[in-house]
């Protein structure tokens, strides 16, 4: 199962989690990824989470899965599911035709022997075939393609700049499109990194009017605030009250 750790954590419920629960949460997504729709019986929920209390296995259940007619799922890990059967259907499907073509050529091609009686211009055209298909060792992405992975990867930099540029430069040199968005993210990072960035995020912090418990949470300056459940509140059964998270500096 890919982890994608910025959409992980964008979930507000995530954040708050204690080691126990939130390993609990991991174990439950893991058995969905692979078994499908968790069980609607706690008590094999708890055995899938090794044993978690049940007051806890039912609260993580109800902040993090919705109930359907096969069991209890996680939306955003099967929309992932969903995404990944996607480009792995047209990985298989691109792989499959460019099979096909370097077949083709290698039955059109002439061979040595005849080449050779052949008059010059049929041995230039015959040699640039040769290096034309020498040449194609990567498939060459669709900006679909290259939008939807820098997308399920969590990558900020502009996947069509990527796209553009090396559309432009014909592909050359690259074996691995992926391996070569990675570099791009990561040059990307550094020339964009800006010392008074860290200056404009600051922990908001809050509290729960209900058991005082006290919440923070990394927000950009420009926020006015911020509001979640309290998960003390969830995790010990009572209805959760919301804390507005707020600047410490206002």
């Amino acid at each position: 199962m890919p982890v994608y750790i910025d959409r992980l954590m964008a979930d507000r419920n995530v954040l708050f989690m204690d080691a126990e629960t939130f390993g609990a949460y991991m174990l439950l997504l893991f058995s969905e990824w692979t078994d499908g729709p968790l069980p609607d019986d706690i008590n094999m929920i708890c055995k899938i989470a090794k044993d978690i209390d049940q007051s806890k296995a039912e609260a993580l259940l109800k902040q993090c899965f919705r109930k359907d007619k096969l069991g209890f799922v996680n939306d955003t890990l099967e929309e992932i599911k969903t995404t990944q059967q996607d480009l792995h259907q047209k990985r298989v499907d691109a792989g499959a035709k460019g099979g096909k073509s370097k077949a083709q050529k290698k039955i059109q091609k002439p061979s040595k022997a005849k080449a050779e009686l052949e008059p010059s211009s049929s041995n230039k055209e015959v040699e640039v075939e040769e290096e034309i298909d020498s040449s194609s060792t990567t498939t060459t992405p669709s900006i679909s393609e290259v939008q939807e992975h820098f997308k399920m990867s969590g990558y900020k930099s502009d996947p069509e700049t990527f796209h553009a540029f090396n559309e432009s430069r014909g592909w050359k040199g690259i074996e691995s499109w992926t391996a070569a968005a990675v570099l791009w993210e990561k040059r990307e990072k550094k020339s964009d990194k800006a010392p008074a960035e860290a200056e404009e995020w600051i922990d908001f912090v809050g509290t729960c009017s209900a058991c005082g418990y006290t919440a923070k949470a990394r927000n950009h300056i420009s926020r006015p605030h911020q509001k979640l459940d309290c998960q003390k509140c969830c995790l010990e059964g009572r209805d959760p009250s919301e804390i507005v998270l707020k600047n410490p500096n206002e």
